[in-house]
């Protein structure tokens, strides 16, 4: 008794609280729905995960096609332009290697996933380019500006990679179609793709890449670009929105984001040449969710709006 005449508001809100803690349970037993998870990222553990890259014997024994995707936009999406590599490249360009990767499990979360992925590129004659998911053609090949077509096999997202994704359906891969325009002027790059999906209802999406050389010496370079993201209402919806269906199956209200920009990053891009035809790449990347899309309930209630990824690898030119 004489506690509430000491701490009234302190013993209100406790009960309060009790009260709330109580409603919450009967609730989720009630609607059966998901607890929410705790969130796992913080600066501490990413710089631990940052240096886990250098460890021998914690590597994962799965590859991820979601790294797969990070290392193909992050560490070889066009930041050659900046400062060419000068070698002779021919006819055709083989190059190959190996890079370990982290990424959010989806688009919105908070929590990193790891895996070892191959690095891919085949160039021929400067014109047709396989780069990872990606396959285009220069129609123009001017240092200045580049164009013509593009097809990128885009991955999905899998229901059962993280728990907030319960109740909301796996997203099937999907081909994207589309144009891509791309230069650089000195030390200055500039690129942008509008992509349409054929399926799995990612609609259409728009990137723009602008970036500048930092340090170029005789084997080290390093650049920094930021990159902007847009998708019109359908690409949102699939990646950020809860329709009615789902929200009967998960514990998320109806939301429906709209057209617009979804995200920005900032990227630092690195590379060691160790021999003339071995080098190696790393690039860090930090992405913030903007726009309606930052209030998904995948990203405010079980996620994170501020996006973390990284890679390093090695590559072989053939």
């Amino acid at each position: 008794m004489w506690e509430n005449d000491i701490f009234p508001l302190y013993n209100n809100k406790t009960n309060d609280k009790r009260n709330d803690e109580r409603e919450m349970k009967k609730t989720n037993k009630e609607k059966a729905i998901i607890p929410p998870i705790k969130k796992r990222w913080s600066f501490k553990g990413y710089l631990s995960g940052l240096l886990a890259i250098f460890t021998v014997g914690t590597l994962p024994a799965k590859a991820n096609e979601d790294i797969l995707v990070l290392a193909s936009d992050l560490v070889t999406d066009g930041f050659d332009l900046v400062w060419p590599e000068g070698l002779d490249r021919g006819d055709v360009r083989l190059r190959f290697g190996v890079g370990y990767g982290f990424k959010p499990d989806y688009l919105g979360s908070n929590n990193l996933n790891r895996a070892i992925v191959p690095l891919i590129e085949i160039n021929v004659q400067d014109k047709l380019l396989i780069q990872g998911t990606k396959i285009r053609y220069n129609l123009t090949n001017h240092q200045m500006l580049r164009v013509g077509p593009l097809v990128n096999y885009k991955v999905g997202r899998k229901e059962k990679a993280n728990d907030a994704l319960l109740g909301m359906g796996s997203i099937k891969d999907t081909i994207e179609i589309g144009l891509f325009a791309e230069g650089r002027w000195h030390g200055l790059l500039y690129s942008a793709s509008l992509r349409k999906a054929l399926g799995a209802k990612q609609g259409t999406v728009a990137r723009l890449l602008v970036g500048h050389g930092l340090y170029h010496g005789e084997k080290t370079m390093v650049i920094t670009g930021l990159r902007a993201f847009w998708g019109n209402a359908k690409n949102n919806q699939t990646n950020f929105g809860v329709s009615e269906q789902q929200a009967q199956t998960t514990e998320y209200d109806v939301f429906r984001p709209g057209s617009g920009l979804n995200q920005m990053e900032a990227a630092l891009y690195g590379r060691y040449q160790v021999m003339r035809n071995v080098r190696v790449e790393g690039v860090m990347v930090v992405g913030k969710i903007i726009g309606n899309r930052a209030y998904s309930p995948l990203v405010a209630l079980r996620g994170d709006d501020y996006q973390f990824s990284s890679g390093l690898g090695v590559r072989v030119d053939f």
